[in-house]
């Protein structure tokens, strides 16, 4: 698998560049873990084969060449874990709303944590953001931890945000700010 690097975090673990060599090894893991990702990720539910996942890549690069995302691979001891990255980059604003996803078994190993004060570098100073935000079901109670011990703030409650799996889901909203002292 090509790996690119944009951001080296520590020894072994690092975001790189979505590559189509990427496509074989994203696409087990949503087979495996298709269940518990179509819970979170809307994508996930309309991504059925091989060809959806190299559109989801492709679609990847192009946005990122567009600067409408930052989208990355995170790689941990040379293993594609999961993606993590900017989306809906509002420059005239400065703002952008932070996604990320693990597979399963690579949950828990504080992956994100350790990744989050990178990317938000790279967002405040090279791509001049000055909001990062991240909207969380209110039922997915490890994104929510996650966005809690980085340090995000709990904006509040938007009712009805999301509409997966033919019902409305309440979102939370977190945000960090260029101008927080932790990132």
């Amino acid at each position: 698998m090509k790996k690119k690097v944009i951001l080296k975090i520590e020894e072994g673990l690092s975001l790189c560049e979505p590559d189509l060599s990427h496509v074989k090894a994203l696409f087990e893991i949503l087979e495996k873990d298709r269940d518990y990702m179509e819970q979170w990720i809307s994508w996930a539910i309309n991504v059925k084969d091989v060809r959806g996942v190299e559109n989801l890549i492709q679609e990847a690069r192009l946005y990122n060449e567009g600067g409408q995302k930052f989208s990355t691979v995170i790689f941990f001891n040379d293993e594609f874990m999961g993606m993590m990255g900017l989306n809906r980059i509002d420059k005239s604003n400065r703002k952008a709303e932070l996604g990320y996803w693990l597979k399963k078994e690579a949950q828990g190993q504080g992956l994100i944590q350790r990744c989050m004060p990178a990317l938000l570098e790279h967002s405040f100073k090279e791509l001049e953001i000055n909001r990062v935000q991240l909207i969380i079901g209110t039922e997915n109670q490890k994104s929510r931890s996650t966005a809690e011990n980085c340090g995000y703030l709990c904006e509040g409650t938007l009712r009805d945000y999301f509409f997966h799996q033919e019902k409305y889901h309440d979102a939370y909203v977190f945000s960090k700010l260029q101008s927080d002292s932790r990132w």
